[in-house]
């Protein structure tokens, strides 16, 4: 039998045997002894098990196991190939249909109940120990935080001594000491930027200071002494340069950001509920004796135009769940998918996107280069860097639309929606990525005197619902 075999290895397992070459050497063997012919490896570098998305070999395995060139896919152990039980049971789903199989060389299991069961069962604990891994990881970092330990990158002022502690350098800290005095002063930052270079004051990298660099040295309350990672402030623990009493005077002189009002209440079918009229019915919020209430209301204002937020919301989901439930419905949506799969890996060159993708990796690590020298302040940074994100994850969209070109079967689909039902029902989604389902599936929703309208994508049914039930 002609065999493939699929190694991974995450960033923090390469040093305990899990390493690629050392996956590969155990299936060469695994192969040689069974007499399997071994065609070729998919290999994903750095890539974690818990979901497929990024796993560009992982699902080139998938699209290739349909072209009957091998009928084994052979990994060291399970949880190289998932550490998710749902992408686990569906990315199977998809071998089995190619009539492929599964194998991994250190766990013995064949199609017996028991093996099933077993099976079941180490896909739970790869599941618990990513899971558990990840708590462990954030755990240590806020031990070694709370020491005083460097958990990113170094401020201008400090370098890393032996223990990997921050500690404080004179001359670039009297530099520091410079800015706030004079910032909390009120000397104006394009005064400072050249009064600085007017001293001869570079950074690190031999640059003078530009605006942004000196307005995050301002900003970093790190200079203070307390050590401030993620939402967790260490204080006390970094060599203190200037002190707190400054470094408050200094943020007064800052100009006031604008930033949009909080509403607190999200409604979720914003953009998806219309009044009979024809008007969108738009969030609403009404006091009366100090209680607040909430609604969807005509924005034409309508008399009786309104419904309340919370009973328009349950009805919307529990229909959307019957929706998902429906086999129906997953034929529809396995056929639309299908199509878009069809037309969207039509003149696609993969190996041309695989480049793009590089070059944009490429792009993100320079600019990492450049946030951690201090030439551009950290907005600057999150602002390009969510560019860059988003125009990857368009690449790898389109990537992703060439390899799983073999048909999606309702099967398939049908795993994917107990995923979403799973989710709803046990209130595991948060706001946006339930309002994201709601518009993935629900059309429009239609707000009669005496009756509400719900209709989908991808099926032409519409479910009326009484007012009075909703």
């Amino acid at each position: 039998m002609r065999a493939v075999g699929y190694c991974r290895f995450s960033s923090e397992n390469q040093q305990d045997g899990f390493s690629i070459e050392a996956q590969q050497k155990a299936i060469r063997e695994f192969c040689d002894k069974e007499g399997y012919e071994l065609l070729r490896f998919y290999v994903d570098e750095a890539k974690t098990g818990t979901t497929t998305e990024g796993r560009t070999s992982f699902l080139e395995m998938l699209s290739d196991s349909k072209k009957g060139e091998f009928q084994l896919v052979i990994v060291h152990k399970l949880d190289r190939f998932a550490r998710n039980r749902v992408d686990s049971a569906v990315s199977k789903k998809v071998l089995k249909d190619n009539d492929v199989i599964l194998i991994s060389v250190l766990e013995k299991l064949d199609n017996s109940p028991e093996s099933i069961i077993l099976e079941s069962v180490l896909e739970g604990m790869s599941e618990y120990y990513s899971q558990n891994l990840s708590r462990e990881v954030k755990k240590g970092m806020r031990i070694a935080g709370s020491m005083g330990r460097i958990l990113g990158s170094i401020p201008f002022g400090y370098i890393a001594d032996k223990d990997n502690k921050f500690q404080l350098v004179e001359d670039e800290a009297k530099i520091v000491r410079y800015f706030f005095n004079h910032f909390a002063a009120g000397v104006p930052l394009v005064t400072l930027v050249n009064e600085s270079m007017r001293l001869g004051y570079k950074t690190r990298k031999g640059n003078y200071f530009s605006s942004p660099t000196i307005r995050s040295i301002l900003a970093n309350s790190l200079y203070t002494g307390d050590y401030r990672f993620g939402k967790t402030i260490y204080p006390g623990v970094v060599p203190v340069i200037i002190d707190k009493e400054l470094f408050a005077k200094a943020q007064t002189h800052f100009r006031p950001h604008v930033t949009p009002k909080n509403k607190g209440v999200v409604y979720l079918l914003t953009g998806r509920v219309f009044h009979c009229c024809g008007a969108p019915m738009v969030g609403y919020k009404s006091i009366k004796k100090g209680q607040e209430y909430y609604y969807y209301r005509c924005k034409n204002k309508e008399p009786g135009a309104f419904i309340k937020k919370k009973s328009l919301e349950d009805t919307a989901i529990s229909c959307l769940l019957k929706f998902l439930s429906s086999d129906e419905v997953i034929g529809d949506v396995t056929k639309a998918i299908n199509k878009t799969i069809k037309n969207a890996s039509k003149g696609q060159d993969i190996n041309s996107l695989k480049k793009e993708y590089r070059a944009y990796e490429e792009k993100q690590n320079k600019l990492l280069d450049v946030y951690l020298s201090g030439v551009i302040d950290k907005d600057a940074y999150s602002l390009k860097k969510a560019e860059l994100d988003l125009q990857m994850k368009n690449v790898d969209r389109k990537i992703k639309s060439c390899l799983v070109s073999s048909k999606m079967t309702p099967s398939i689909i049908k795993g994917a929606f107990e995923y979403y039902l799973i989710n709803i029902k046990n209130s595991l989604m948060d706001d946006s990525s339930l309002q994201a389902v709601i518009s993935t599936f629900i059309k429009r929703i239609t707000v009669f005197s005496d009756h509400i309208d719900v209709e989908f994508n991808f099926s032409d049914s519409t479910v009326a619902y009484k007012r009075d039930n909703a």
